[in-house]
Order: structure tokens, then C-alpha cells, then sequence
């Protein structure tokens, strides 16, 4: 069994408030927790950000191979989206 004394349940009890909180929303619950480890667990806001920009590329990454697999992406709409976006953006 191991020595659960020197485990600070701060980050346990905080990590499931935020899951319960904002159980339906991956977005929100990012930016809760970049919050939280700022205001609560005093991580440097380069280091929170940081992190959380890397859990949003590496999941986005893993997320459209794994749905380019199983061929569960219609591509040409998805290719006027980033089109469009990519108009709006340059006209500013």
C-alpha cells in the first residue's frame, strides 16, 4: 500500500470540482484549469498557458488522424471552412 501521507489532496479535490463543474465542455474545462493552476496552485501564467496549448494541439493532432482513419470526416466542407476562414482572416 502506498504512503498516501505526503500527497496534497488540494490537487485531487480541485481536479474533480473542475470535472463535475464542467463535465459536458473540453474548452471550458481547459480554461478553468488554466485558472486554476495560476490563481490556486501558483504555476507561472507562461507555464499554465503553455501547457495548455500543447494538451490543445497534441489532442486536435491525434483527434483528425484518428478520424482520418476511420475515414469519419467529410473533407470537402471541412476545405470551404478553412477556406473562408482563411478569406475573412486576409480582408482584415
Amino acid at each position: 500500500m502506498p504512503n498516501l501521507g505526503s500527497v496534497d489532496l488540494l490537487y485531487p479535490i480541485s481536479g474533480f470540482c473542475v470535472w463535475r463543474a464542467d463535465w459536458h465542455d473540453w474548452y471550458r474545462r481547459r480554461i478553468s484549469v488554466t485558472q486554476l493552476l495560476i490563481l490556486v496552485f501558483g504555476i507561472h501564467p507562461a507555464t499554465a498557458v503553455g501547457t495548455d496549448l500543447l494538451f490543445a494541439a497534441s489532442s486536435k493532432t491525434i483527434g483528425t488522424i484518428v478520424h482520418a482513419t476511420v475515414r469519419t470526416v467529410d473533407w470537402k466542407p471541412s476545405g470551404y471552412v478553412s477556406t473562408l476562414a482563411d478569406w475573412v482572416g486576409a480582408a482584415r
